[in-house]
């Protein structure tokens, strides 16, 4: 019952085919053991409109009913039907029962037995109750009782827990109790409580931000006071809120973790020492020197991604916090390694931090890695280093977490400094390499032909990749002799190994259809590290259909692999291998028109997803997309967000293609269409160099949209790294490209951000180009440049303290921005007016004004602003005397300035006086 019905007579699961027949059951098991009469019953089947025949209807499923389960199993007494089961059937009434016993076990203080009899009742359900049968209002009320004693067991599990002081064992399983019951607030006091006593105050804090925007949001009404009592005393970190009530050993209960592994490849064998090796280093964990650092270290092809993700899944258990995953890609033929910042981007998000939330500096997305990292033991592996000093950024600190490093380098720097463990990988014994193809083809093919056997063995050189492709190879033609398909390895035997490789992966590409063999080739001139199936089709001028075939074909050989939904990647040994074979086998030309279609296809797909994403960003002027390109189908801002995050290696390494083409007007269109994502995203280093590609290619040819773009995102770059003067430079350049050719709107949005430049240093010469703006925004119908515009007379009015002015400008902005439904803007101007409101003394309105512009920035991915509007209100309700909102709404602040890499001291001291005794009089 405690999930979708499912019944088993004598270990055996019985089919009940009808929906009316498992309705007819569920009633009965509702009341199990106990007859119901039959007019009850036939009410509750036909919720209370049972038609003429109902009563022979009834005789007749109870009869199908008694075939499916047995005669004895569905009695009739003199009072109605029962269900003839006992206590010890049901899991209903087991779940019950355990529920029962723990709670005497709680009233007796044996916390321990508690714990595990709660956890022993949850672990009879397999979803929500009765979850396939529907349109029966008298199971749809039994499963909501029941539903709620789960709830209810739950949240009494988290309180024998965080009683007993398992803070973080309980944070796995609590985090998807919440999620799916949002507004249980106990539940999330519950979690946010573990959340702060496992040391993890920042995400306590934003669970409860979550939850009171929820509350807000949706139901209008603001957390409970036990939640806001909590929160309170969190922010003044109450030294009672974290003490443990007592040591007691660890339950059986587990957190559900972040669990990044890949898949290892089918037939893994071998490896017996080394995977040895790795457990010993496993059992120096809770010494006083542990390993923190494993470097797995081999020959191209020869396992060490298999070796690595074989012996993480089997180890997992050890890692209760989690496992994180990332290919750095230092040895890919045909694109540059993956830069520490963009993995640690990925392992922050995956740890909870919103993107906009992280660091833009390397270092600071380092620090805060390795602060998040602190008393989790987690396994990180990192897959394909290229050098130490790529990888540095990416080691926890001490502690128990282990990151396993593999790398064709011996990465000596890392063993000699930070005392990392080196494990070699050699390559397979023949007697390895034999097991391998037996687990793959079956130990019987191999005895049918073993001389053939033999042979495939020595040619593939005890390279684990080379004879995973001879199986495949195998696998697809079952039909054919293992002779025939090595025969003509023979003729392309050589003294050395790897030139014996090739012979084995030329075999695999010979037996390619021509298509396939076409969409291997010509993935050697995709700079991305995975391939998405439209990006085949262009790239290979085939049909949507036809390149889902060929890519079928491809991992079906085992030449490629399916990494995401219509995603695909292949081995750098087998790029290096499809980089010769395109070389050789496709004229100039032909590779030309490839690489063409591949400028055009992320060309247009940038452009699509960059005005979906910022749909009120000024366009630049577009070759014609040619009328066989497929691009993307991208329909929301998301999906484009999500868009440019998986292709955003493929778009810089297109743009370094098209600089080496000369191709300079793709150069700086690509260059924008990525902009904005780079600039959400805080890649400024990033950024500076696309933009300076763009400001280089935009000067080859003359256009000023190039030239302006550049320098509007280099001055952005600059003013958020602290450069000031050199963001008002590349301002000033900006302007003065878009000026040459006569392009107002993107000289008004430029004066904007020169306005925005100097508002903190120069306030009149600020107001002069919000002026500026204002006109020629008027002057070409710009009309969300007009509205910022506006926005910005009246935030300079503020500084010159003519509120009234303020008030009424702010004003006409705001209306224009609510019709132009523009959150962003509307954010902005709200908070512009809710200033001025606050220099004249209305403190309610301001109040309500900021609270409205920091959901609106919240909504829109903003957290610098919403710090800086928390800080204001914060001011606002000090002022008002509603010191308690002051400060939760400062540490607020406080915790994303934190998560941004910046420390405010003044808000740190305006918190700790608030603590003070008086401080809040």
């Amino acid at each position: 019952m405690l999930g979708p019905l499912l019944v088993h007579l004598d270990g055996r699961a019985v089919e009940l085919p009808t929906a009316m027949l498992r309705r007819l059951l569920a009633i009965l098991l509702c009341q199990p053991g106990q007859p119901i009469p039959i007019d009850s019953l036939l009410e509750a089947f036909w919720d209370g409109q049972p038609p003429p025949t109902a009563r022979k209807t009834l005789q007749i499923y109870v009869h199908r009913l008694r075939r499916a389960l047995g005669e004895d199993q569905v009695p009739r007494g003199p009072t109605g039907y029962r269900i003839a089961l006992d206590n010890a059937e049901v899991d209903s009434a087991l779940f019950a029962d355990l529920v029962r016993q723990a709670g005497h076990a709680d009233d007796r203080q044996d916390l321990a037995e508690a714990s595990r009899l709660y956890a022993m009742a949850l672990e009879q359900w397999r979803g929500n109750a009765f979850a396939d049968i529907v349109g029966c209002v008298h199971i749809a009320s039994r499963a909501r009782q029941l539903d709620e004693a789960r709830l209810h067991t739950i949240e009494r599990l988290a309180d024998i827990e965080l009683r007993l002081g398992h803070h973080a064992d309980i944070i796995g399983w609590l985090t998807p109790a919440t999620v799916a019951n949002p507004f249980l607030e106990k539940l999330r006091e519950q979690l946010i409580l573990a959340l702060y006593r496992s040391g993890r105050q920042a995400d306590a804090l934003a669970e409860y931000r979550q939850l009171r925007q929820q509350l807000v949001e949706e139901l209008g009404v603001e957390p409970g006071l036990e939640l806001q009592q909590l929160h309170e005393r969190m922010l003044l970190n109450d030294p009672e809120l974290t003490a443990d009530p007592r040591p007691v050993p660890v339950t059986a209960v587990r957190p559900a973790v972040p669990a990044q592994l890949p898949l290892v490849p089918r037939g893994f064998t071998g490896r017996g020492g080394e995977l040895e090796q790795l457990h010993c280093v496993l059992d120096t964990r809770d010494g006083e020197d542990p390993v923190t650092v494993v470097v797995v270290t081999g020959t191209a092809g020869v396992g060490k991604t298999a070796t690595a993700l074989y012996w993480g899944r089997r180890v997992a258990h050890h890692f209760p916090d989690g496992q994180l995953y990332a290919n750095l890609r230092g040895f890919d033929p045909s694109a540059p390694a993956v830069p520490p910042s963009e993995v640690l981007q990925a392992f922050l998000g995956a740890l909870g931090v919103a993107a906009g939330q992280i660091p833009a500096d390397v270092e600071a997305q380092a620090a805060l890695f390795r602060s998040l990292l602190t008393g989790r033991r987690m396994l990180i592996v990192l897959d394909n280093v290229l050098d130490a000093a790529h990888v540095r950024p990416l080691l926890p600190g001490a502690g128990p977490c282990l990151a396993v490093l593999t790398s064709r380098s011996p990465l000596t720097g890392l063993v000699a400094a930070e005392g990392a463990y080196p494990l070699t990988l050699r390559l397979l014994s023949e007697s390895e390499s034999w097991q391998l193809l037996a687990v793959r083809l079956g130990q019987a093919r191999l005895n049918a032909e073993p001389e053939a056997a033999h042979r495939i063995v020595r040619s593939c050189a005890g390279l684990p990749l080379a004879l995973a492709v001879m199986a495949a190879r195998a696998l697809i033609h079952p039909e054919t002799a293992l002779a025939s398909l090595v025969a003509g390895l023979d003729a392309l035997r050589d003294d050395d190994p790897l030139v014996d490789v090739r012979a084995v992966f030329s075999w695999s590409y010979d037996a390619l259809s021509p298509l396939a063999a076409l969409v291997f080739r010509l993935s050697a001139l995709h700079p991305g590290p995975d391939i998405a199936l439209p990006t085949v089709a262009d790239l290979a001028h085939l049909t949507l259909a036809q390149a889902a075939d060929a890519l079928a074909e491809l991992v079906e050989a085992q030449l490629f692999t399916e990494v995401g939904p219509e995603r695909f990647s292949t081995h750098d040994l087998l790029r290096a291998y499809a980089t010769e074979l395109v070389a050789r086998l496709d004229p100039p030309e032909s590779r030309a028109a490839a690489r063409q279609r591949l400028l055009d296809h992320y060309l247009h797909s940038s452009r699509d997803a960059a005005l979906l994403m910022n749909k009120v960003r000024l366009p630049v002027p577009m070759p014609q997309q040619p009328a066989d390109l497929h691009g993307v189908d991208i329909a929301t801002a998301q999906e484009a967000l999500g868009w440019f995050a998986a292709e955003f290696s493929a778009l810089c390494g297109v743009m370094e293609q098209a600089i080496e083409a000369g191709a300079d007007g793709y150069v700086w269109r690509i260059a924008w269409g990525i902009s904005d994502f780079a600039t959400r995203q805080s890649r400024w280093a990033e950024l500076e160099r696309i933009s300076e590609a763009a400001i280089a290619a935009g000067t080859r040819t003359g256009e000023a949209h190039g030239r302006g773009s550049g320098h509007r995102y280099l001055s952005l770059a600059a003013h958020f790294r602290g450069r000031l003067d050199d963001g008002i430079r590349h301002a000033e350049l900006a302007i003065d490209a878009y000026a040459q050719e006569g392009l107002i709107a993107e000289q008004a949005l430029m004066c904007l951000d020169m306005n925005s430049l100097l508002e903190s240093v120069d306030a009149k010469r600020a107001l002069r180009y919000a002026n500026q703006a204002l006109e020629l925004a008027r002057q070409c119908g710009y009309r969300s440049g007009e509205a910022d515009a506006l926005n910005a007379i009246a935030m300079c009015a503020n500084h010159f303290g003519d509120y009234e002015e303020a008030l009424r400008t702010g004003g006409m902005a705001l209306a224009m921005l609510r019709e132009m439904d523009s959150p962003y803007g509307v954010a902005a101007a709200v908070s512009t007016v809710g200033l001025a409101h606050h220099r004249l003394g209305r403190l309610p309105e301001a109040i309500d004004e900021f609270e409205e512009s920091i959901a609106l920035y919240r909504k829109v991915n903003r957290p610098l602003y919403v710090a800086g509007n928390l800080v204001s209100v914060g001011d606002i309700y000090r002022e008002a005397g509603r010191c308690a909102e002051a400060g939760r709404a400062w540490h607020e602040a406080i915790v994303i300035y934190r998560e941004l890499g910046q420390v405010r001291e003044d808000l740190l001291a305006r918190v700790r006086e608030l603590a003070m005794p008086g401080g809040q009089s």
